[in-house]
């Protein structure tokens, strides 16, 4: 659709020397040049107007990479796989740049120039980039894309995404199933299976990203990143499956969440879930009084302990108070931070121990240890003996409360921050060391009940209290609760911000990520009139801030010291995505966060954008912006890192500080700034005066205090404040690499259409352009003339019922629509059940009567057909249904092809209409959707889906019956060595039929066929008589055949042989008036039948079939005279001859006498003198095979034959006009436009690259682009015979 698109400017330069870029796509329509990833005037695109090449070129290197394949990409009925590779690191320049299609790779080309060695290109640069259309907003990409894969740094190969197997389905749906192997059907890998071989390969690299284009909430958003990684909140609540989901749908609300983004054990190795969280003011658990208590004899008292501050003191445990005679035992870290126990072993007398040696860090999760053994104290830091003590003197009984989390002296001296795993043993020292060091590992693991246990507790994610060993009911204290993590029990503050959350989008979800004992959700106010956009965010909706001196604001609430906003100087992290739309009212800076509280403060920071500045190669025409900080590390005014960050996009942005008082002696702290995970500013105080005490803090503006106004101009989402912790450790991270909407993509722009699914749409190569266009998704059709018509692309199946809905747009007396069988781009009257606007019916021979209504613009008309029953029913509004219309010639009587009934719009000038095939219920936006589902569950209809009746998508459609042709039909080819003997091996089966053509010199057509035997040669163009070859002419084998030089098939030059399966050796038939041989083979619909004529009058033959053949090759068994055809178009009183050229003779019932049936076909009387009789007999199945007809008009925009598959074998021949019968098939030309063709009634050589003649293969057919009388005789009636590469259910586009 024109302007609209999806862009990325990549924070950082990635690997611009080696990448790899997958797609799948499906063409609108093949106008016009598309690009469809670009940047600068790098670029893969399509280029249309009749070239249909795809492009890969990257104009930054030297020279300039461009490759442009000499196949045509010009099939919009189904969809293809690209995947483009770009390697300037390889020696050999052919590997410098690859492109697949479907899993071939390319290798001919119409433009092949390669970088020079160890060229950086441009593509994967820190500048613009776009999907869709190119970065100077030009030539636009019109049709769909799915399943974006880009892998930057690994040169791979299309197999890394998909294989030729069915099974999987969509990419992004996925499969369970088990796969079976069907030829030709190139199918995606699921997303898991394809990024874990990329993670095993190397990774995704910086800029790597994976981009479903499946929800209609997140159209760009990257999904290469797993849950336990990705950044977004939404991804720790319970979220909509991705795919598509309504508004409703997507809501989230407190008790859908989950957890937290990740576990312990992703930063620190620790491999439990559970702690006790403590906020330093008033948290403690109270563990009460009990002789477990009294610590004489030796002991063991351990935990993890993870400390959110500097400068103040934790006690760990205690049972301790100011009195010495009540008071036992204080295990604490120092202010200093030293770790020290205490024990009071009198009234009078106390004994302390530390580690003035080893600093307690501070974010950092650290097992401590005291044990006494006999008359010996140890104390342990991380397994480290920090200090011995030696005393006869044990902690004396006290009646006090055990306490963990404060000093009982005060009280005071409370912990701030975590403790895990707290264990308590009496009677056993688990922990001794002779020497100072490290003496043991301490357990990662959860600890456990062991001998002498007395208390085993702050083990519980969700409950505080919980004990797996304790003398006395536990009692949490203050605030204290039960988290999974250091983690999720800092996070004070997050909130999605989105349509659907609490608070009407504005609610905090940070409690309920802390767990059941978190507390409550903090109050946030909504200044001015922020709203939540429709079109801004990129999960849902996002608050948007419309830069409005200081008015739309979001605020917090509770300022000031001891608030849980109250930072101090604790390691903290603030991360959120936010999107600019634009300048803000003051030039220099646009607020996204502020939590200072005057203009000089040293106490807080506020973090925005610069505005923008140049264009950064291309892209959005407001360029790009830098990220801009206020008040680091002792007051520092601002700094600007530097990195350029595109408008209009989606952004991730954090700052943290982490102390490091090994690294930083004076207590400073550092402060990191990121920008899409990567560190691009790294800054530390001056002197420890960072204390951000204040508290509160503002997003969109200036913070309360701070003069002027900073406003920010765009939106925010998932905004999230961790005070406590540096989460990221300085380090870089994963972060979603999405690509934004910076346009706004119309949410009905996503819909179910995918490879798995592949819905019907309107043709894009079936039109009468230029009156006629289609548009929106290949689902709109406008008509500027008077009999503008529109296809679609999908044939009705002959079994089953169908359903699609078409909304009028536009109205005339010329509006039709239903369906009709036609190839050609223009309008005819005939093969069609039609709807006018004005009620009335018409069909083949006129009108057929009335619907009783008639319809007006904004109208829906539901048009379903009943295969089964032949007929076709209109439906308005939803109401009642009309009555039923039989369908001309339906399905397997179809001289136009079994399939070739199609949806169908006939319009007047100034008149148009949506489709809705099950992929779009709103009609672009013209209806509000309700989601009805046909009877597979499938697809998204406005009204209720009749009973019974099914969407048009492949998915829907019959299994067929022969899922991989190739076990029954192949050509092959082979080149003639000239020898006695010549194996030609490579086919699925032992065939039973092949015809070879020799492709360099004059040569005549042979047939071989397994009952006149290897020696028996017959040729197909010539009426002589068979011909016997010593010692043979082609020997049927397993996997192919072999050839001699006894034949005409092994002479030294090219050959192509096509190749069919019958039923081995003849077996007799007795369903006729005289006895056959019959070599059958049902499944495929072939047989090869032998019998002895009388000398007068029609005879009846037994065919083995089980229905009616519809095609024939006729000829006596010994030859020696011309050849007939029977096609079903022609009927029973006309035969062709495939010796000649001449047009067909009709009127005459001397030769077939009457159509063929389930059981027999006739030997006309006209054939009395030819006693020993064979004939070649097919009939049709669907999916595999397909004979009729169709009218040519002439010039290269031909007529569409629908076939129901992807075709091997294409045969054609004139009717009324004497012409060649043309051939073409997959193995001389595979690709488009398949132009090398022989003609089967002549001797002649290949004709290549015949500008007059030419068919494009399709997924379900072919089209005619050729001018010649053969194939598209202007109002010649023409004939074809089709035989499947793969059933168009499984095909993809060719």
């Amino acid at each position: 659709m024109s302007n609209e698109y999806l862009e990325k400017l990549p924070t950082t330069e990635g690997n611009r020397q080696s990448w790899t870029w997958s797609a799948w796509i499906k063409r609108n329509e093949i106008s016009h040049w598309a690009r469809i990833w670009t940047c600068q005037e790098s670029q893969v695109g399509i280029r249309g107007s009749g070239e249909d090449f795809v492009r890969f070129r990257d104009e930054n290197s030297s020279p300039a990479m461009d490759l442009c394949s000499s196949a045509k990409l010009r099939d919009t009925t189904a969809w293809m796989h690209l995947v483009c590779v770009m390697n300037s690191t390889a020696l050999n320049s052919e590997q410098r740049g690859r492109m697949y299609i479907n899993g071939k790779r390319i290798e001919e080309w119409s433009t092949e120039v390669y970088p020079t060695l160890n060229a950086e290109g441009a593509m994967n640069n820190n500048i613009w980039h776009r999907i869709a259309g190119r970065v100077n907003s030009s030539e636009f990409y019109t049709g769909a894309l799915q399943d974006i894969f880009f892998v930057d740094g690994l040169a791979l190969d299309a197999a890394t995404f998909a294989f030729n197997k069915q099974g999987e389905g969509s990419i992004s749906i996925g499969s369970t199933s088990n796969s079976e192997i069907v030829r030709g059907t190139w199918r995606p890998k699921s997303p898991s299976t394809i990024k874990s071989e990329v993670n095993r390969k190397g990774g995704f690299g910086t800029n790597g990203y994976y981009l479903p284009l499946n929800d209609r909430t997140m159209i760009g958003a990257d999904h290469r990143i797993e849950i336990d990684s990705i950044l977004k909140l939404n991804q720790d609540l319970q979220q909509p499956k991705v795919g598509i989901a309504t508004t409703s749908a997507a809501g989230i609300g407190h008790t859908d969440v989950v957890r937290d983004i990740a576990a312990s054990k992703n930063y620190t190795g620790l491999n439990w879930d559970g702690c006790v969280a403590l906020d330093g003011d008033s948290d403690y658990i109270n563990c009460g009084d009990s002789a477990d208590f009294n610590l004489t004899g030796d002991f063991t008292i351990e935990c993890w302990v993870y400390k959110k501050n500097t400068g103040a003191t934790n006690s760990i445990i205690s049972q301790w108070s100011n009195s010495g005679s009540t008071r036992s035992f204080l295990l604490q870290v120092h202010g200093t931070n030293n770790l020290s126990f205490h024990w009071q072993y009198d009234s009078s007398n106390a004994t302390s121990m530390t580690s003035p040696d080893h600093e307690f860090p501070v974010g950092k999760w650290t097992h401590i240890a005291v044990t006494r053994s006999s008359n010996t104290y140890y104390l342990f830091q991380d397994g480290y003996r920090v200090d011995v003590e030696t005393s006869s003197n044990a902690p004396q009984d006290s009646s006090l409360n055990v306490e963990i989390g404060r000093n009982g002296d005060g009280p005071s001296e409370y912990v701030n921050g975590f403790i895990s795993n707290l264990r308590i043993v009496k009677g056993t020292a688990l922990y001794t060391a002779a020497t100072a060091g490290k003496a043991f590992t301490p357990s990662t693991t959860a600890l456990t009940n062991v001998t002498n246990t007395k208390l085993l507790c702050c083990q519980s994610s969700t409950d505080a209290n919980a004990a797996a060993v304790a003398p006395n009911t536990l009692s949490r204290q203050g605030t204290t609760f039960a988290t999974t993590n250091e983690i999720t029990g800092s996070l004070v503050i997050a909130l999605p911000l989105y349509r659907g959350a609490t608070s009407s989008g504005f609610g905090d979800y940070s409690a309920y990520v802390r767990g059941p004992q978190g507390g409550p959700v903090k109050t946030i106010t909504v200044g001015g009139n922020v709203a939540m956009g429709t079109t801004d965010s990129w999960y849902g909706s996002a608050p948007r801030f419309a830069n409005n001196a200081k008015n739309d604001i979001l605020s917090s609430s509770g300022t000031g010291a001891g608030t849980p906003f109250d930072l101090g100087n604790n390691n903290f992290t603030l991360e959120f995505w936010a999107r600019c739309s634009g300048n803000g009212s003051d030039s220099t800076f646009q607020t996204i966060f502020d939590c200072r509280t005057t203009d000089s403060s040293t106490t807080g920071f506020a973090i925005g954008f610069n505005d923008p500045s140049d264009a950064n190669g291309g892209g959005t025409s407001d360029g790009h912006q830098d990220i801009k900080l206020y008040g680091i590390p002792a007051g520092t005014t601002t700094v600007t890192p530097g990195n350029p960050l595109g408008t209009h996009t989606w952004n991730h942005f954090c700052v943290e500080r982490k102390y490091n008082h090994i690294t930083d002696t004076n207590n400073r702290g550092t402060m990191t700034i990121y920008s899409n995970g990567n560190p691009v500013g790294v800054y530390t105080g001056a002197t420890a005066t960072a204390d951000y005490t204040e508290g509160g803090f503002r997003i969109g503006a200036a913070n309360n205090g701070v003069s002027g106004n900073w406003n920010f101009y765009g939106s925010v989402q998932d905004f999230r404040l961790y005070n406590g912790i540096a989460k990221y450790d300085g380090k870089g991270f994963k972060v979603a690499n999405h690509y934004n909407c910076a346009q706004g993509i119309q949410t009905y722009r996503c819909n179910p259409d995918n490879t798995a699914n592949n819905f019907c749409t309107l043709s894009g190569i079936q039109t009468n352009s230029p009156s006629t266009v289609i548009s929106s998704g290949a689902l709109r059709v406008d008509s500027s003339a008077n009999s503008g018509v529109a296809y679609g692309t999908v044939g009705i199946p002959t079994t089953g019922k169908w359903y699609f809905e078409t909304h009028i747009d536009e109205r005339s007396a010329y509006n039709h629509l239903g369906i009709q069988a036609e190839a050609l781009p223009e309008y005819t009257g005939v093969y069609r059940v039609l709807l006018r606007e004005d009620g009335n019916v018409y069909g083949n021979s006129g009108q057929l009567g009335t619907a009783g209504w008639s319809v007006v613009p904004n109208d829906v008309v539901g048009v379903g057909v009943d295969s089964d029953a032949g007929k076709v029913y209109f439906w308005k509004n939803g109401g009642s249904q009309t009555s039923a219309w039989d369908i001309y010639n339906f399905g397997f009587a179809n001289p136009r092809g079994s399939e070739s009934y199609r949806a169908y719009f006939l319009g007047g000038d100034g008149t148009g209409a949506t489709f809705n095939f099950g992929q779009d219920c709103t009609f672009r936006g013209q209806k509000t959707g309700t989601f009805n589902k046909d009877a597979n569950g499938i697809g998204e209809f406005l009204y209720s889906v009749p009973t019974g009746y099914k969407a048009l998508c492949a998915s829907n459609f019959p299994e067929p019956q022969v899922k991989d042709p190739s076990l029954h039909f192949q050509n092959i080819l082979y080149q003639g060595t000239a020898e006695t003997a010549k194996e030609v091996s490579g086919l699925k089966f032992k065939p039973d039929f092949a015809i070879v053509f020799n492709r360099q010199i004059t040569h005549p057509r042979s047939v071989y066929d397994v009952i006149r035997g290897g020696n028996q040669q017959q040729n197909i163009n010539e009426p002589d008589a068979t011909v016997t070859r010593a010692p043979f002419g082609l020997a049927f084998t397993d996997d192919g055949f072999s050839v001699s030089t006894g034949g005409n098939s092994n002479n030294g030059n090219a050959y192509v042989a096509h190749c069919w399966k019958a039923g081995g050796p003849a077996v007799p038939n007795n369903d006729g008036s005289v006895l056959s041989m019959v070599s059958v083979n049902q499944d495929a619909g072939f047989s090869i039948i032998r019998a002895y004529a009388q000398t007068s009058g029609s005879i009846t033959l037994g065919h083995g079939l089980n229905k009616p053949p519809v095609f024939w090759f006729y000829t006596p068994y010994t030859g020696g005279t011309n050849w007939y055809i029977y096609h079903k178009s022609l009927g029973a009183e006309a035969w062709l001859q495939p010796d000649n050229s001449t047009a067909a003779t009709t009127g005459n019932n001397a030769a077939w006498a009457v159509s063929p049936t389930d059981k027999v076909l006739t030997h006309g009387s006209g054939f009395v003198n030819q006693k020993d009789i064979i004939f070649y007999a097919w009939t049709e199945i669907p999916g595999y095979s397909s004979f009729g007809e169709y009218e040519g008009n002439g010039n290269s925009w031909g007529p569409v034959i629908i076939t129901g598959f992807k075709p091997a074998l294409v045969i054609i021949k004139s009717v009324d006009f004497v012409d060649d019968w043309t051939v073409y098939d997959n193995v001389r030309n595979d690709k488009n436009l398949a132009d090398n063709i022989y003609y089967l009634n002549t001797e002649g050589d290949e004709n290549l690259d015949d500008s007059s003649h030419g068919i494009d293969f399709l997924s379900n057919g072919f089209k005619c682009r050729g001018t010649s009388n053969q194939e598209n005789k202007d109002g010649g009636r023409i004939i074809y015979m089709a035989w499947a590469e793969s059933p168009f259910k499984y095909a993809q586009a060719k």
